[in-house]
C-alpha cells in the first residue's frame, strides 16, 4: 500500500545498494528540483535500529549543490515510537515535526563531505532537543 502510494504521488525511487539506481535518483531530484519543486530527503538512508540518528550520506549535498538549493533541515520526533524499524505495520501515536533555518548553497560549497554530514546531524540533533523541550512543556492527556 505504501509503494503504490509513493508512485501515485511521484516519489523518486531508489534501490539500495544499485549504484545505477542511486545515479537515476540524483538525475531524478535535480530534475525535479530544477522544475521548482522541493523534494524531501532521508540522508541515513533507512530506519533507525535503536530510534538514535545514524550516520548521514552526502548524496543530499551534492543534490543540493548542482541544483544550488539550500537545505533545510528536519526533525521528526515519534516516529520510532509509532514505526519501529522491527515493525511491519504502522502504530498510531503522536508525531512532531520540527524546521531549521536553511543551509544555503554558499555555506555548502564552503563544506566538505564529511563535515557538512557532522553539521548536518548536529542541527538535526538540536531540533530534536527542541522538540522533547516542547513535549515536556505540554499537559499530558
Amino acid at each position: 500500500m505504501i509503494g503504490w502510494n509513493m508512485s501515485l504521488n511521484r516519489y523518486i525511487k531508489l534501490k539500495r545498494g544499485d549504484r545505477s539506481s542511486v545515479i537515476e535518483m540524483m538525475k531524478a531530484c535535480e530534475k525535479t528540483l530544477g522544475e521548482g519543486n522541493s523534494i524531501m530527503m532521508f540522508p541515513e538512508g533507512t530506519r533507525t535500529r535503536d530510534g538514535s540518528i545514524g550516520d548521514l550520506q552526502p548524496g543530499v549535498k551534492l543534490i543540493a549543490q548542482k541544483a544550488n538549493v539550500p537545505i533545510v533541515p528536519a526533525a521528526l520526533h515519534g516516529v520510532y515510537e509509532i514505526w519501529p524499524r522491527s515493525r511491519k505495520l504502522l502504530g498510531f501515536g503522536p508525531v512532531s515535526v520540527a524546521f531549521g533555518k536553511p543551509i544555503r548553497p554558499e555555506q555548502l560549497r564552503k563544506m566538505k563531505s564529511g563535515e557538512f554530514c557532522a553539521y548536518l546531524k548536529k542541527r538535526i540533533e538540536c531540533l530534536y532537543e527542541k522538540l522533547d523541550r516542547e513535549k515536556a512543556r505540554r499537559p499530558s492527556l
